[in-house]
């Protein structure tokens, strides 16, 4: 200890294991407070962006039991996990959970092998921990990326059997390393949803800072422009206590202290490339994968919008339109004001050419027949094929519904028989072909290739199969939208799928669609039967048996379906076909009567009487 009465290390320490204080003008977050306190999972985490509280709503669950609270700020330098373990251990000392004298052994120990370190660590702590339950807070879990340490802290859940509650505080995504406990539920996530401030909250926050009461107007416009962000609403209110407070002009108030701690806090953090994706996007009218990778000339977007949405960082998914996203209005006009006028200008430019393009090619699509003859249709008519092979190509990638096939894929499947190299020519001179015939109808974009990978753009592609799609869905989800009518399977023109098509690799395309053409019918059939809608079930159930002829189970339900719909002579006509099948397929002559068939399946006489309204033989 030096003249000061400082000790080395211990100052550090202190300022670490210290729960902070709730600064002036923060609210109590009582709705997030009062959910913890109902529930029961061992683990608390509070994933988002900076500026949103997380620190705070558990400084105030730290402060309101710290008696039983042990909190820990993290830094870089804890992904030592001897460094790491010694801070937990002073948290505890701080706390006065555990035996003192034990605990201060331990941080001035020399420790050198890390699962001794554990089981002393363990040892100090549980040997007198108090009856009631204890908190564990970690705050900024998100510098953490020594897998030690997320072990030892697995570990140490386990070991704890409940008698721990442990809360994380992370900027970014949910912590990887605890995926496991989420999938048993023992995890408890709070995100931006619950974090930013619903409107009376954002009131009663700016009330508070100004000391007076404001125009509701006031409020409302801080909470639009804002979107909640807690951040946002605390500058707003340093702002307006100053009494300068702006309406008809963005933005609402002065916001350069704001773009400072935007600038430091989030935008400063990242790569020099992720910054530029950004300030070029925040000018786009929507963003979309697409529109970004043709504006900036990349190829990656897509990744890069969705990690910026899983580490919350400035983004989210449009809650309106799929595959977009969207900017936070209080963000993009931070972006913007950095973003050089040249730049803005040549990537709205580019942007514009984009969605000009775009519907060009919309105007210019393609129809497939696929469950009949297999037949593609463009604006001008049916498409003339140079070669069988260049038809054959476009149906095979059409099958693949979008998805990249490598070259040497394509070429197995299409000249099995033809040596590599072979094989090689024939396939380029065939795409070729295929990008001239697409070309010719209007459609120059549509064959993609990519580092040896080829797909079809199926944005532009409209076929029968659709129905399948939709109301295969429909049905997977068990919800069929009003004004929907299912009767239009009845009226697809199915035959099978590439009908005609001898193609070798089709095999395994044509049975996935006719089992799940025929699910379809089925699941229709068994919604109609619970209805008591027999002759309806007995349609789907008619269809079904025309496409699987050889289907028994499937000929024996639509024969009761028949039978308790009315229809006696329908149902004769299709029990003769099942005498048929079963003598030709499974070498059973059937003896039984028709009349004793229908009995069974009725279960009386008199019930059967009763169904059909007369009794035949």
């Amino acid at each position: 200890m030096n003249q000061r009465g400082w000790e080395p290390g211990r100052t550090w320490a202190a300022s670490k294991t210290r729960i902070p204080k709730a600064a002036d003008g923060e609210i109590r977050r009582g709705k997030i407070l009062e959910s913890l306190k109902a529930g029961s999972e061992e683990i608390v985490v509070l994933c988002a962006g900076a500026g949103y509280g997380k620190t705070t709503v558990m400084a105030e669950w730290a402060q309101s039991h710290k008696a039983r609270c042990c909190w820990y700020h993290l830094h870089e330098s804890d992904n030592d996990v001897f460094r790491f373990l010694r801070g937990m251990a002073a948290s505890f000392s701080n706390a006065a959970i555990g035996n003192p004298s034990d605990l201060n052994r331990f941080v001035k120990a020399a420790w050198d092998d890390f699962f001794e370190m554990s089981e002393t660590f363990f040892f100090c702590c549980f040997s007198t921990l108090p009856k009631e339950d204890i908190y564990i807070c970690l705050d900024s879990f998100e510098v953490i990326t020594d897998e030690r340490v997320q072990t030892f802290l697995l570990q140490f859940i386990e070991y704890s059997a409940g008698r721990v509650r442990f809360f994380f505080s992370a900027r970014g995504g949910f912590p990887a390393f605890l995926a496991a406990a989420l999938m048993r539920g023992q995890v408890r996530e709070i995100g931006v949803n619950e974090l930013c401030f619903e409107e009376w909250e954002t009131e009663l926050l700016l009330n508070h800072m100004t000391g007076k009461t404001l125009p509701r107007q006031v409020t409302k416009n801080v909470q639009e422009y804002t979107g909640g962000w807690p951040a946002g609403v605390v500058f707003a209110g340093r702002e307006l206590k100053r009494g300068k407070p702006r309406f008809k002009d963005s933005p609402l108030f002065d916001c350069t202290y704001l773009y400072h701690y935007i600038f430091y806090e989030i935008f400063q953090k990242l790569s020099f490339d992720m910054q530029q994706f950004l300030l070029d996007i925040s000018v786009l009218e929507k963003i979309e994968a697409a529109v970004c990778n043709y504006a900036l000339k990349r190829t990656d977007a897509e990744c890069i919008l969705e990690y910026l949405v899983r580490e919350n960082l400035f983004l989210t998914r449009s809650a309106t339109e799929q595959n977009c996203y969207h900017c936070e209005r209080i963000y993009a006009e931070f972006l913007r004001e950095r973003l050089p006028a040249s730049r803005r200008e040549q990537v709205l430019l580019r942007a514009e050419k984009y969605h000009i393009s775009r519907e060009e090619n919309t105007k210019e699509e393609l129809f497939v027949e696929c469950l009949g003859s297999f037949l593609v249709k463009g604006k001008t008519g049916e498409l003339t094929w140079r070669t069988k092979k260049t038809k054959e190509l476009f149906a095979f990638l059409f099958c693949e519904e979008g998805r990249r096939i490598e070259r040497d894929i394509i070429t197995e499947r299409l000249w099995p028989e033809k040596p590599p190299e072979k094989a090689v020519i024939l396939f380029h001179t065939t795409v070729s072909y295929l990008r001239k015939t697409l070309t010719e109808n209007g459609l120059p974009n549509l064959l993609l290739s990519k580092n040896q990978t080829y797909a079809i753009d199926m944005e532009y592609i409209t076929s029968d199969m659709d129905v399948l799609k939709r109301w295969h869905g429909y049905l997977k989800g068990d919800s069929i939208p009003e004004g929907e009518n299912p009767e239009e399977l009845l009226e697809l023109c199915y035959r099978g799928y590439l009908y005609g098509e001898d193609y070798l690799w089709a095999g395994v395309y044509k049975e996935h669609v006719e089992q799940r053409y025929l699910w379809i019918l089925k699941s229709l059939a068994e919604r109609e039967l619970a209805q008591k809608d027999f002759l309806s079930a007995a349609a789907y159930l008619g269809r079904a048996a025309e496409v699987d002829d050889c289907d028994i189970s499937t000929l024996e339900r639509l024969i009761k379906s028949l039978l308790l719909g009315g229809d006696v002579s329908g149902a004769k006509r299709e029990y003769e076909r099942l005498v048929c099948i079963r003598e030709e397929l499974m070498g059973q002559k059937m003896t039984e009567s028709f009349a004793s068939f229908a009995e069974k399946i009725a279960g009386s006489k008199k019930n059967f009487a009763k169904i059909v309204g007369i009794w035949e033989c």
